[in-house]
């Protein structure tokens, strides 16, 4: 490593938290076994108390690193826990017990939300078993509240090996002790650039609680959020819901909300490094090569688009030299440079590809929402039959009613990828906001109805209302009934804009087109989670290897795996208590529409 970067303002926000007197869970997001120690070397380095940390047992037989972790403040939990057996109950309940008795004598705890190492870059679901033991404590009245604390940490270049492999569908290599000797030689002699290690805005437990009661958008959450206790223990949660029959349905609820919550705030607090953005631009604008010059000019208005987006960037310096020092760490398996053409290109051949959608994918989270719209603007164009290009020839509107129902449909299909939004904010208003920087980008332009007819029938709305009998309930309804309509603006740099935010979300997307399509052999043939997941995923390179794919990277497993996953949380697949069988839960239709639904959004 050359360097660790921490920005001084959150150590001095640390520093007044502490004063509080309340032990401090530190909640980050987990991309490297050395995670552990970047925060508790940078905690101690500033003179914050280190906090004890959970980890999964799997580390626990290793050694020298086990050793390493206890002496740090590690504690060992399992990864699984089978059914509701009395060892297993007393297990649960040892564990939260030790858990009190930590924030009990005011030490802190580090959780790591996730549950597990990202192998695609981006966040993986919340696993909220360790944190519903702090919830625990707290509404047991064991502890007065605790300070959460989102946090993220950024790495220039990957420092495990094995990435790649898995999302290739190999099997996890277990933990062992010659392994991390030889990761632990591998860091020692190559360079890894630099890491940002981001603090987020500490948060009282029972003041977002309290707050949470409140909001309309929380308690729609709450309510819409299904937490079975039962279904969550059949999903094999690593490192989660150990201790959740402990509470009940509502605060299992809260648990999983604010979970949600730091999983969002640790994203928005995460820094971008200069090896994401080459890859990220690579991938989405110049996956056929650029020149040097080009790339830069790329370079510089995607560092402003991420300050916009109030993120931030984790480099200095002129961008040929920052980029140029990120295609070094990407290393040529990934990035091909050719200093005499200056000529810029990604390796788009497997297994490469998918470590440089690695990079690329942390960049994802900024123009999320952005993309989500692309899309749903090409599939309502595509409901029509109508092709970008062909916008030149077509003065084309969609009402803003239309775009907002087909943005939340694809967020809804693709839920397990993202948190969209935080429990505290409507998705339907993240959503609008996106439409905005669209309207504002001029890729849609407010649509002007002048026809006498168009001002007739406004003025007998209006009229209509004000003269209404009815209450202010039904004079809202009444509102409703006019909507804004879009134009979509046909020039070529509008449409070169759409093209760039769909492809964001393009290989996600054909993933799940991948899994759709292969459903159907569920009818003749019975395979358990893993095995049609392998299935699935062995169809996916065979077409990506013969040229069928759009997207390279759309192979990954991981993606693979969470579209089945979805298909099981929507009752489309159902999986056999006794066997573990998947099996169809609908009709062969219901299969034909659910292949058209993700169709449409698809390039």
């Amino acid at each position: 490593m050359s360097s660790i970067h921490v920005h001084q303002g959150q150590i001095a926000m640390l520093h007044e938290a502490s004063k509080r007197n309340l032990p401090l869970v530190y909640l980050p997001l987990h991309k490297s076994h050395v995670d552990y120690m970047f925060i508790s070397f940078v905690l101690s380095w500033y003179g914050l108390k280190v906090p004890y940390i959970a980890a999964g047992d799997n580390l626990k037989d290793i050694p020298l690193f086990s050793w390493l972790m206890r002496n740090m403040g590690g504690f060992f939990i399992r990864r699984k826990l089978g059914g509701f057996t009395p060892q297993n109950e007393l297990y649960r309940a040892v564990m939260n017990e030790y858990i009190a008795q930590i924030l009990m004598s005011g030490n802190n705890l580090e959780i790591f939300i996730e549950g597990t190492r990202s192998r695609s870059g981006k966040s993986y679901p919340p696993k909220i078993g360790v944190l519903s033991s702090v919830i625990l404590a707290i509404k047991e009245g064991r502890v007065s509240d605790v300070l959460i604390v989102p946090v993220n940490i950024s790495y220039e270049k990957i420092l495990e090996t094995g990435y790649t492999d898995e999302l290739m569908g190999k099997p996890k290599i277990p933990e062992s002790f010659f392994q991390t000797l030889k990761n632990v030689w591998r860091i020692f002699r190559s360079h890894f650039g630099q890491v940002r290690v981001d603090f987020g805005l500490p948060f009282s437990l029972t003041e977002i609680t309290h707050s949470s009661e409140s909001s309309e958008s929380w308690q729609t959450f709450l309510k819409t959020t299904t937490l079975n206790s039962n279904q969550l223990l059949t999903q094999g949660s690593v490192m989660s819901d150990i201790s959740l029959e402990s509470l009940d349905a509502s605060t299992t609820a809260l648990t999983k909300g604010i979970a949600h919550h730091v999983i969002y705030e640790c994203i928005q607090n995460s820094t971008i490094m200069g090896t994401n953005m080459v890859a990220f631009l690579l991938l989405t604008k110049f996956r056929k090569g650029v020149e040097l010059n080009e790339f830069a000019n790329a370079f510089e208005l995607l560092k402003k688009d991420i300050l916009m987006h109030k993120r931030d960037y984790g480099f200095s310096g002129a961008n040929g030299d920052v980029m140029l020092h990120a295609i070094e760490l990407l290393g040529k398996d990934l990035v091909s440079w050719d200093p005499e053409s200056r000529i810029i290109k990604p390796i788009l051949s497997l297994p490469g590809l998918l470590e440089l959608s690695y990079y690329s994918n942390q960049v994802l989270s900024v123009f999320v929402l952005e993309s989500v719209v692309a899309c749903s603007i090409g599939a309502l164009l595509t409901d029509r039959n109508i092709s970008l290009p062909e916008l030149i020839y077509q003065n084309t509107t969609i009402s803003r009613r239309e775009l907002l129902n087909t943005a939340l449909d694809l967020c809804d299909l693709l839920y397990r990828e993202f948190v969209f939004s935080p429990p505290c904010t409507f998705l339907e208003t993240a959503i609008m906001d996106a439409i905005d920087k669209f309207i504002a980008a001029e890729v849609l332009n407010v649509y002007e109805d002048t026809s006498t007819k168009s001002r007739e029938r406004q003025w007998a709305n209006r009229l209509a209302i004000s003269t209404a009998w009815s209450d202010n309930e039904e004079s809202e309804e009444e509102t409703e009934i006019t909507d804004q309509e879009y134009k979509i603006n046909s020039s070529d740099e509008a449409i070169w804009k759409l093209k760039f935010f769909r492809d964001i979300l393009s290989p996600i997307i054909e993933s799940y087109w991948f899994a759709a399509s292969s459903l159907l052999c569920l009818r003749d043939v019975q395979y358990n989670e893993n095995d049609f997941i392998n299935l699935v995923h062995k169809a996916a390179i065979s077409r990506v290897t013969s040229g069928t794919a759009f997207f390279g990277e759309s192979c990954s497993v991981v993606s693979i795996r969470n579209a089945i996953k979805a298909f099981m949380d929507c009752r489309i697949l159902r999986q056999e208590t006794a066997t573990g069988h998947l099996m169809l839960n609908t009709k062969q239709n219901d299969i034909i529409d659910l292949m058209a639904r993700i169709n449409k959004y698809k390039r």
